[in-house]
């Protein structure tokens, strides 16, 4: 009988590919990692420069809920602002903003997407595709070697469990160097691109309003000499509950974009009364918030009015009706009238 003496060297590497490939398959270890990166690269910059940066996530077609982290960054860049317009987070927790803590500065974030995420989809291409959690804006300071790192980050799988995904970080360098400056540099002329204060001063004041809608244009210079005079994208905001935070009290989440400028902050008011149509909302009653809002009319018995003002102040305000409307005797101006016409009925008896 031919003996085969190879043979007791390739079962043993078989068995153990074999057990490999049931391990990974079964034991419920992700194999696939979603990733946190920048974009657009770019590789040298001159002093005096403003750059923008995305901070990305790929998912690798994972449902996630929830994600968080912070962004260092080195010395020689200076935070001009940050813009959470088309973010793929509907929910922030922590809305991203610089934060210093024991000599370092840092940008800490963390957001919810309720219902999943998996990725950007649109006509123009398949699958899904990376989404941005929020745009950097830098001016560079000093030559040299600068860096954007992202820290401590984590994101959650839509599985119910808020179970921690594998997670891989593509940070982000790039050189500073010497601004370089024309040979008519030295001229008397100055430089009409540059001079906001020129630009600035030409703007005017334009207002704008609708039935549902209303909106007004402050007009200002925006990131790059950009006019904004455009006001906040149209939205629609939703009142749900969010177990995460409180699984019996009411929230408004509410989330517009602008692209020129870019979301400064949000304004709320709840009213009983339907002040929109005849543009009598008092600023008084108005009130600073944050998605997700705490309603104070848990009975949903309020019109809800959110106003989004971009960094230019140009305004949009949507409404909400009430969910539960109040019936005809709870309203007091109801009984007003019920009382005149009672009223009216028995001085006219007793006249004649």
């Amino acid at each position: 009988m031919k003996k085969f003496p190879k043979l007791k060297f390739i079962l043993p590497l078989f068995v153990f590919f074999l057990f490999s490939a049931f391990y990974f398959l079964f034991s419920g270890i992700n194999v696939f990692a979603a990733k946190f990166y920048f974009e657009p690269i770019i590789n040298e910059i001159s002093a005096g420069e403003q750059f923008s940066v995305n901070l990305m996530l790929d998912t690798e077609n994972q449902g996630i809920n929830a994600l968080e982290g912070k962004v260092v960054f080195f010395d020689n860049l200076e935070l001009i602002s940050i813009n959470e317009g088309n973010s793929l987070i509907s929910l922030w927790a922590v809305k991203p903003a610089l934060t210093a803590s024991s000599g370092e500065s840092y940008i800490l974030y963390s957001g919810l997407v309720p219902g999943g995420y998996q990725g950007d989809l649109s006509a123009y291409w398949q699958g899904y595709q990376p989404g941005k959690v929020f745009e950097l804006i830098f001016k560079a300071k000093e030559t040299g070697l600068a860096q954007i790192n992202t820290e401590d980050a984590k994101v959650l799988l839509n599985d119910g469990k808020a179970t921690e995904t594998e997670l891989s970080v593509m940070n982000y360098a790039l050189r500073i160097i010497e601004e370089i400056r024309d040979a008519d540099s030295d001229s008397d002329v100055p430089d009409s691109r540059f001079d906001s204060e020129a630009q600035s001063s030409s703007l005017e004041d334009r207002q704008d309003s609708g039935s549902e809608t209303q909106y007004s244009s402050g007009g200002s210079v925006a990131q790059n000499n950009v006019v904004d005079v455009e006001p906040p994208e149209d939205f629609q905001p939703v009142i749900t509950r969010i177990p995460e935070i409180s699984g019996d009290k009411w929230f408004l989440v509410f989330n517009s974009q602008d692209k020129d400028s870019g979301i400064d902050h949000y304004e709320i008011q709840e009213n009983r009364n339907q002040k929109i149509e005849n543009k009598a909302i008092e600023d008084k009653e108005w009130a600073a918030a944050e998605s997700p809002h705490l309603l104070n009319d848990q009975k949903l018995r309020s019109y809800v009015y959110v106003k989004a003002v971009d960094k230019a102040s140009n305004e949009k305000i949507t409404m909400l009706p009430p969910q539960n409307p109040l019936a005809w005797y709870e309203k007091y101006w109801v009984w007003g009238i019920i009382i005149l016409v009672v009223f009216m009925a028995y001085a006219i008896r007793v006249i004649i």
